[in-house]
C-alpha cells in the first residue's frame, strides 16, 4: 500500500507534542449553528466509512493512504446535498421579533 507523508519525520524533529490549528470563524446571527451542523454531518459521514485497521498514525509522522483520501471525497459528495439543505434552511429563517415582555 502506498502512502503520502503529510508530516515527514524531519519536519517533526524537535516539535514533539500536540499541535492545534486555530481558525477564527465568521460570527453572524445563525452562522454558528450552520457551521456546527455542517461540521457534524461531515464528521459523521467520515466516521461511518472509517476503517480502524487501515489507520496509519505513527509516532514518526502522519501518513495518508489513497483509500483514506477516497473516503474523504466520497463522504464530501454524500454530505454536500445535506449540508446545502441545512445552509439554505438557516439562510431563509429570520430571527424572532421581540415581544413586549422581552423589550
Amino acid at each position: 500500500e502506498k502512502f503520502t507523508w503529510v508530516l515527514s519525520p524531519k519536519d517533526r524533529t524537535g516539535s514533539a507534542g500536540v499541535h492545534y490549528l486555530v481558525v477564527k470563524p465568521i460570527v453572524e446571527p445563525g452562522i454558528r449553528s450552520v457551521n456546527a451542523s455542517v461540521v457534524v454531518t461531515s464528521i459523521a459521514a467520515q466516521c461511518k466509512y472509517w476503517n480502524e485497521s487501515m489507520s496509519s498514525w505513527r509516532e514518526d509522522g502522519c501518513r495518508v493512504s489513497w483509500q483514506q483520501v477516497m473516503v474523504g471525497i466520497q463522504s464530501s459528495i454524500i454530505m454536500f446535498p445535506i449540508n446545502l439543505l441545512i445552509v439554505s434552511i438557516f439562510r431563509n429563517t429570520r430571527p424572532r421579533e421581540k415581544t413586549a415582555c422581552e423589550q
